[in-house]
């Protein structure tokens, strides 16, 4: 779970629960904590579990900032993938590689050049 994908603590049981924060540093207790603020109390985020260890509302805090960073950072890799696509698509269809149908040609010649550092 800690490979950078959003988890929604709603859809884990417990012992997911417990083995999520114990990856964040959390006693199997404080998992037991987050358990009852969400589902005796119906918090809806980590802000309203006032009763947490401070180091665990730490913890949730940074991995809600790193969350955004990882966010951020594919968000803007896919549209410098989309950018790189969409200049290799141009390329081809400037040296007439593409069929009537939009399919490559057969021995089309393609030789041309993409820069990936812009």
């Amino acid at each position: 779970m800690g490979d950078g994908r959003r988890v929604d603590v709603y859809e884990l049981d417990l012992p997911a629960l417990e083995e999520l924060l114990a990856g964040w540093g959390a006693a199997r207790e404080e998992a037991r904590e987050v358990w009852a603020w969400l589902y005796r109390r119906g918090a809806t985020g980590f802000d309203e579990m006032t009763t947490l260890a401070g180091a665990l509302r730490e913890a949730t805090a940074k991995v809600r900032r790193e969350s955004s960073i990882v966010t951020a950072a594919a968000e803007a890799l896919s549209r410098h993938m989309t950018g790189i696509m969409q200049t290799v698509n141009s390329a081809l269809s400037r040296v007439g590689v593409y069929e009537r149908r939009g399919r490559i040609a057969v021995g089309a010649q393609m030789d041309f050049c993409v820069d990936l550092k812009s």
